[in-house]
């Protein structure tokens, strides 16, 4: 079964998550994007987008999310965990047991795949549908909201600002108090990365200035990681080294609450 459009993009975050655990001081150890990386052909089509900066944003930015995920699960026993358009995510793997359960939505193509690649568990589940049409939140297990996470890991990017507004809304209507982790971005990526997804048919659609522009969606931000401020070495950067608005916006991770309908 063949990817198309955007979701081809799930295969560079894989092979950049494999490559990473082959290095000798890998921000993390991921066997089974290595594994699962050898099992699927290489588009070489991929050859003019993939490169070592590529590789390195990918990188860091599973780190920063990594991080950000393991101390909601320290902070909150028996958390839910929905990644939002997972595609070949091996967080649940690579953060190991938790106590958690974890839910994997994403289209119905990229499900079969993932079937194929591992098995579902008691504790960690796919449900195949658009993450914008929202029945998959009747299907859901019942948590607490203040211990509901929901991850959108390299998604946001990739959809207009109408429905990134939607997303938020149904999360606010449903789970007012729960975290949402999300990345999106702007200046630099939409004059230079931008064009090169466009070329393989994943265009980027939503550019941000900077996270008030999240925020003005409904949600209160508590942290935002600019990706390139992030292991700066892996960047080639001075770790006191300034970087501008328009290279801040490059990449931002964004940690933020879920506001009630009744406030924003």
């Amino acid at each position: 079964m063949a990817l198309t459009g955007v979701q081809k993009t799930l295969q560079l975050t894989l092979r950049a998550r494999a490559q990473e655990h082959t290095r000798p001081n890998p921000l993390f150890r991921d066997p089974t994007a290595a594994e699962w990386s050898a099992q699927l052909m290489w588009d070489p089509g991929y050859a003019m987008l993939y490169d070592d900066k590529l590789q390195t944003s990918f990188a860091v930015r599973t780190r920063v999310y990594d991080d950000a995920v393991q101390r909601f699960l320290s902070g909150h026993s028996g958390a839910l965990i929905v990644e939002l358009g997972a595609g070949f995510s091996t967080r649940y793997s690579r953060l190991g047991p938790s106590g958690a359960t974890w839910i994997e939505i994403d289209m119905p193509e990229v499900i079969a795949m993932r079937r194929v690649l591992e098995d579902e568990a008691p504790d960690h589940r796919f449900i195949a549908g658009s993450i914008f049409e929202f029945g998959w939140i009747d299907k859901l297990p019942p948590a607490p909201h203040e211990d509901t996470l929901f991850i959108a890991e390299g998604v946001m990017v990739f959809v207009e600002r109408e429905e990134a507004k939607a997303l938020i809304d149904a999360l606010r209507e449903h789970f007012p108090g729960a975290t949402f982790l999300l990345d999106v971005g702007g200046g630099a990526l939409e004059t230079g990365t931008a064009q090169r997804f466009a070329q393989v048919g994943a265009p980027m659609s939503w550019f941000v200035k900077d996270e008030s522009e999240v925020a003005a969606l409904g949600v209160e931000i508590v942290s935002v990681w600019p990706t390139l401020a992030q292991y700066p070495e892996r960047w080639g950067r001075k770790a006191d080294e300034e970087l501008s608005p328009e290279m801040r916006a490059v990449g931002l991770i964004i940690e933020a609450k879920i506001l009630h309908p009744a406030y924003g």
